[in-house]
């Protein structure tokens, strides 16, 4: 049994009140997941107000929230410029340095 989500929206409120809030209580019960789809990438960060990047969206997702996994998406051009080139950087991705996995839809 698990949990997931569509849509990762970094510190959006509704999604820190609903959503996130219960993701939160049960992320050590149940192993939770979110996507990250089309149109996730372009948001806006809140706290920065700049364009999220692979790394919000990555520690959003592990240290906000405690998602297991992350579906990534393979929309372009955040794919192939942003996304990969994260990956290759971090290869610690998959072991004990970085809890959450990543899982590229």
């Amino acid at each position: 049994m698990g949990m997931g989500v569509p849509d990762i929206k970094v510190y959006k409120y509704w999604q820190m009140e609903h959503r996130y809030k219960f993701m939160r209580k049960y992320n050590d019960k149940v192993p939770l997941g979110i996507a990250v789809q089309w149109g996730d990438y372009d948001e806006i960060n809140p706290k920065t107000k700049k364009q999220v990047t692979i790394e919000d969206i990555h520690q959003f997702g592990e240290n906000e929230i405690g998602v297991d996994y992350l579906f990534w998406s393979t929309q372009e051009p955040y794919y192939s410029d942003y996304l990969i080139p994260y990956l290759e950087k971090n290869k610690t991705v998959s072991n004990a340095a970085v809890q959450v996995r990543f899982v590229v839809v």
